[in-house]
């Protein structure tokens, strides 16, 4: 009998505190963010209420913290603004690059947008990764 293990990743800790100090520590790259993830991010500052948001938005307060979280750590990752203005990409690539780090649009559904190969698009955003 064969048994797979799983192995787990990490579980990050962020709390309500610290995503406040940060997104007012950033507050550049807040207003770099589309449209519906900035009103997101200043409707968090201004209330600092998740339990409020929760309810306004008629969402588990699990769901509303996580997204928080997935809007902190794409604008703080290193990719964020070096995919804004770099030079030595295609205008394609630059495009492809920014569906993926600003906006936050998954790998195979900016594939899917473009009527790319999904491959060729996890190799573009993996080269600019290790770049």
């Amino acid at each position: 009998m064969f048994m797979q293990t799983q192995t787990k990743r990490p579980k990050l800790e962020i709390h309500k505190r610290a995503l406040l100090d940060f997104f007012e520590s950033v507050p550049g790259r807040v207003e770099m963010l589309p449209q519906q993830d900035r009103a997101f991010v200043r409707l968090f500052l201004v209330s600092q209420k998740i339990r409020l948001m929760a309810a306004m938005a008629g969402k588990h307060e699990a769901t509303i913290a996580r997204r928080l979280k997935r809007i902190a750590a794409r604008i703080s990752a290193n990719n964020f603004v070096a995919t804004l203005s770099d030079e030595k990409l295609s205008k394609d690539e630059m495009q492809i690059l920014r569906d993926y780090f600003v906006d936050g649009i998954a790998m195979l559904k900016i594939a899917r947008n473009r009527n790319l190969n999904y491959y060729v698009v996890r190799k573009i955003i993996k080269s600019r990764m290790t770049a």
